[in-house]
């Protein structure tokens, strides 16, 4: 490329670079910083040059939108994405969904701009009265701690090596976010080289991790040996493939399976030995525990297992360095990619001349059929209820549209014990650090990632006003990735409410039935921001409305190609 115009600007080489790095999409929100970039792509397009060389910009109007697109299209593709703001102001209204991103270990290249070093003299120098207001001393200390490796352009001979850098420890595990700043100047410049001097056009990934066998060994003869061995993750489906091999090994040899509150689609929810969605009963009764990719196994303020019971935590970090506390007891830590680790136990239990005594079986077999019927007294008593619809209620009506071929994010009230999950890689729950905003601007990331899917998104009225609706469903209709949003609204933050009466059960707080911190009403007519970008837009109010409503907007979102927002009316 450098070949075809020997004055290649540096905009144009980093560029190429994310292209050949097998970045497509190039999510943004510009600035003043951008003039380089601009040019760049307009010199690409007078020139002749294939468009299709360069990642495609995707344009978001908040970074809250475009750093959730960058990540919901790498849960789409499992693909590493990159994503850019306008210096240090876009990097701050990014900084909630770089943290989300940096907790749910996403390999994403973040850049920024970097408002110019110089007063004048150079093609990019300062010319704009914001440039002095928007310098920082530190910028990238708003995304330290949430990001693997940041650092800055500083000249056009380093571009192949910077970039090298980025993409290799994005995607070496842990992967995770990485944060480059360019200055205007730099980008600005002309390249002294042709992009690509070597071989070395990729990043050189390390491979995976694998266990030791040592410790496998362990670990098996604690799961064969024990009476109730149970298996526990958070997000072991984060990598779809590890799920088949997690549900072979759990049916073959009779060990249990339960999760609360999981990131992902772990274990088939028809699965034999699926004990259901609390883990803190099965613990009690578990002598041995496995836990697989979970972060936060249980809760120390409301049990601790026994100190009788084998524990193993296993993960590619399985102690979660990263965490400044946690101090969850492990007997054995396996460190360890998921599905090396699941294919070693496998073969170090089939090894094992051993039967599985049948009683094992018979029990697993009663806290499953226990566990289905406890959550099916709940949801018949959630329909029987004449009251304002709740999260059971919407969770059953959710279920009734779902199928194969859809991506559920769920930030707020999808019970996943009402969804008889089964696909990997069909469910996201919000990320462990709790960035409100995140699902919308992920369904639709996703959605432009991977059209043959329909994006479905189950959120609560106080997280959507979180997503920049405007800014989301504008995105939405230019890119013609159509989402389904369904906003359970009751004009509260349930999860105040929960906390502050968790932590003071018997204080005042008890005697409330609403606190005024939590009230967020009036509650606007969600679903005219729909409308307002050519979608579909529908409130519910009665019980007896909502699956109509949900086959409604599924149609608008499937079959009419338009997004759709049903506001659900739940107080």
């Amino acid at each position: 490329m450098a070949d075809e115009f020997s004055d290649q600007s540096v905009a144009e080489a980093y560029l190429l670079y994310l292209k050949s790095s097998g970045i497509d999409y190039l999510f943004m929100n510009v600035g003043t910083d951008f003039a380089p970039l601009v040019e760049a792509y307009a010199r690409i397009e007078a020139s002749g040059q294939d468009v299709k060389q360069y990642p495609r910009p995707i344009l978001g109007t908040h970074e809250n939108l475009v750093i959730g697109m960058a990540h919901g299209a790498y849960l789409a593709s499992r693909q590493m994405q990159a994503a850019m703001f306008h210096v240090n102001v876009g990097t701050a209204n990014a900084a909630c969904g770089i943290i989300n991103a940096g907790v749910e270990r996403i390999p994403l290249f973040i850049a920024a701009g970097r408002t110019p070093y110089l007063e004048g003299g150079k093609l990019g120098a300062r010319d704009n009265r914001t440039n002095w207001g928007q310098e920082m001393m530190d910028q990238h200390a708003l995304v330290r701690e949430a990001v693997k490796w940041d650092y800055e352009l500083r000249d056009p001979l380093q571009v192949n090596d910077v970039m090298h850098r980025a993409f290799t420890l994005a995607q070496t595990e842990p992967t995770g976010p990485v944060y480059l700043t360019l200055p205007r100047e730099v980008l600005a410049e002309d390249m002294p080289q042709p992009l690509f001097p070597t071989n070395s056009r990729v990043a050189t990934v390390p491979s995976v991790t694998y266990p030791d066998p040592t410790a496998i060994s362990l670990l098996a003869d604690k799961l064969m040996a024990a009476e109730l061995p149970v298996i526990s993750s958070l997000a072991v489906g984060a990598d779809p493939a590890a799920v088949e091999l997690l549900a072979e090994i759990c049916e073959r040899f009779a060990i249990g399976y339960v999760e609360e509150l999981a990131r992902y689609m772990n274990l088939p929810h028809n699965h034999p030995y699926h004990l259901g969605f609390k883990v803190h009963p099965v613990f009690e009764q578990a002598d041995v525990l496995c836990f697989l990719e979970s972060d936060v196994p249980w809760l120390p303020q409301v049990m601790v297992p026994n100190e009788d019971v084998f524990i193993a935590q296993c993960g590619v970090d399985p102690n979660f360095s990263t965490y400044a506390m946690r101090s969850h007891r492990s007997d054995l830590s396996i460190a360890s990619s998921s599905l090396p680790l699941l294919r070693a136990l496998l073969r170090e239990l089939e090894s094992r001349d051993q039967a599985v005594d049948s009683k094992r079986r018979e029990r697993l077999e009663s806290l499953s059929a226990a566990s289905k019927n406890q959550w099916s007294q709940i949801f018949a008593d959630s329909r029987s209820n004449q009251g304002p619809m709740d999260y059971m209620f919407l969770s059953e009506a959710l279920a009734e549209i779902l199928h194969d071929d859809c991506l559920l994010f769920n930030e707020y009230f999808a019970q996943p014990a009402a969804l008889d999950l089964s696909v990997p890689g069909s469910y996201f729950m919000m990320p462990a650090s709790g960035g409100l905003g995140w699902s919308l601007p992920a369904a639709v990331g996703a959605k432009i990632q991977a059209p043959e899917k329909t994006s479905i998104v189950a959120i609560g009225d106080g997280s959507y006003t979180f997503t920049n609706p405007t800014a989301c469903h504008q995105a939405s209709q230019k890119y013609e990735a159509p989402v389904l949003t369904l906003i359970c609204n009751n004009a509260y933050w349930n999860a105040v409410d929960f906390t502050a009466k968790q932590v003071y059960p018997d204080g005042h707080l008890a005697q409330c039935s609403r606190i005024d911190m939590a009230d967020i009403g009036p509650s606007p007519a969600f679903e005219k921001y729909a409308e307002a970008s050519g979608g579909y837009g529908e409130v519910v109010t009665h019980r007896d409305q909502l699956v109509p409503a949900l086959k409604r907007g599924l149609h608008a979102v499937e079959s009419e190609k338009r997004q759709a927002v049903i506001n659900v009316i739940c107080a």
